[in-house]
């Protein structure tokens, strides 16, 4: 295996892993072995800067992340709204067969066929 023969060659060149999730903090070097990105900006940043108020947040700055997640609220928001109507619309919908359903069965019930003809009379209630 590639260990093994790297050993025997008495580790000729010296292999050094680099971690590649660095701070993007101006003036900061640190690295860390797993990113770890701010929600805000989606910058990588290190266990020192991570917060949004430890590095110089671009999307805190402008206020594009409020907008972002106002943007965010009102689609909910009015997908929500949009779904709550068209459940109310389906209800209603529902009512009205289940009430035109009831009165064709009452005027069924009242129907009655008179004794001598073959006419139906309609009796009041």
């Amino acid at each position: 295996n590639k260990v093994d023969e790297h050993i025997r060659a008495g580790c000729p060149d010296a292999v050094v892993k680099s971690r590649k999730n660095g701070c993007t903090q101006k003036g900061c070097r640190e690295k860390e072995f797993v990113p770890i990105s701010c929600k805000l900006c989606r910058q990588t940043f290190c266990m020192k800067h991570r917060f949004e108020s430890d590095h110089d947040c671009p999307a805190k700055k402008s206020g594009s992340a409020n907008a972002a997640a106002n943007a965010a609220a009102a689609k909910v928001t009015a997908s929500a709204a949009a779904a709550a109507a068209a459940t109310r619309q389906r209800q209603h919908q529902q009512q009205q067969q289940q009430q035109q359903h009831r009165q064709q069965q009452q005027q069924q019930q009242l129907s009655v066929f008179c004794g001598k003809g073959r006419t139906k009379r309609r009796v009041g209630l």
